[in-house]
Parts: structure tokens; sequence; C-alpha cells
């Protein structure tokens, strides 16, 4: 998830102005050139918005009243956190409903998460009682982890994600516990098939 991608004022103005020049275009345009500009200035006001986020040009940058009740990131020495505000536990809360009823839908869900706080896998508590449901907890130790972040070659000012979401995922009870730190991800997806299935048959 982006932090705080529409919190600063200079994002949302230029977001709009995008939406706002798409919507002239479609007056008195052929249809398909008006959807073009459309989608054309709608991007290039969703762009002007994502480097105005939290993390601007790939520095960090104070939280804006706006990213605070929806997502921002807090670091704390080497352990750099997502954390979510009023709104953005609304939004989680969506996703964890939205998930329930696909599942009472009756189709089958995999969901993999990354926990936020604690009452982020609250939620997730009446969807997995309600539910044939099984919690698999994927884990490593944090020099896999580490190492793990540096491959992915995101910004230094980002470097500490893995390490500070280790103690909000330190979930209990999980149906199943892998340890990757030395598994090829087809071998932790071979671990998680074997065990549905045998838990199903």
């Amino acid at each position: 998830m982006a932090a705080s991608c529409w919190s600063c004022p200079a994002g949302l103005a230029e977001a709009e102005a995008g939406f706002r020049r798409g919507a002239q275009a479609w007056q008195g345009s052929h249809p398909l050139a008006a959807a073009h500009a459309r989608r054309r200035n709608a991007a290039r006001g969703l762009r002007a918005a994502r480097k105005n986020r939290l993390y601007c040009g790939g520095r960090a940058a104070a939280p804006t009243p706006l990213s605070r009740k929806g997502f921002r990131y807090e670091r704390d020495g080497a352990r750099l956190r997502i954390v979510h505000g009023e709104e953005g536990f609304r939004i989680l809360t969506g996703i964890a409903k939205a998930v329930e009823a696909m599942l009472n839908a009756g189709n089958n869900i995999l969901y993999d998460e990354m926990l936020q706080s604690p009452e982020h896998w609250n939620l997730w508590q009446p969807v997995i009682a309600s539910s044939r449901s099984t919690v698999i907890h994927l884990h490593a130790d944090e020099k896999t982890l580490l190492a793990r972040e540096g491959e992915r070659g995101r910004s230094p000012d980002l470097k500490g994600l893995a390490l500070g979401h280790l103690a909000p995922n330190e979930i209990e009870p999980a149906d199943l516990r892998i340890d990757t730190g030395k598994l090829s991800p087809a071998e932790v997806a071979d671990k998680i098939y074997n065990h549905l299935h045998e838990s199903r048959s």
C-alpha cells in the first residue's frame, strides 16, 4: 500500500486538474479520442499525486494530517512500519469483510497479508471463525529478511519494512508455520499445497 498517496495538497490539486482536463476533452469530441484524453490526463494527475506522497522522490517527508488518518510510514531506528489511522483502518476492515463475503459465496480464496497491528489481526478473527480457513505463518530470520529487502532494489528510505513488521505478524494461532529462510518460493508453495491437500482429504 502506498502511504498517503493523496495526502499532499499539491498532488491533489494536480490530480483534480488532470481529471478536469479529461472531462473537458470529452465534450464534443470523438468517443475514442475522449476516452484516451481522459486516461492520459488522469494518469498525469495520479503521477503528480504519487510524487507528493509521504516518500517524495525517495526522500522521507513529514506525514501530513491526511496521511495520519490513512496510512503512513513510521521509523524507529532500523525498523520501518506502515501505520494505519482511523480511515486506513476502515479500508482494512472493508478488505476483511470483502474476503468474508467471497468465502460465503462459495469461493476459494488464497489471501496474502502483512499485518500492521494487533487490531488488524483481530479483524480476521470473525472471517477465520466463520469459514474453513487455514492460517499459514511464513517467517525467516532477520539476516535473511534484510538480504531479501536489499535484493528488491527499493529506495534506501524504505529499508527496514520487513523488520518493522515482525512484531505485528507474530500471530497465534497458526495451522502451519514455515521457515522460508532456506526455501525457494516454489518449495514454499509446495509445502502450502501439500498441507492444504492433506488437511482437506
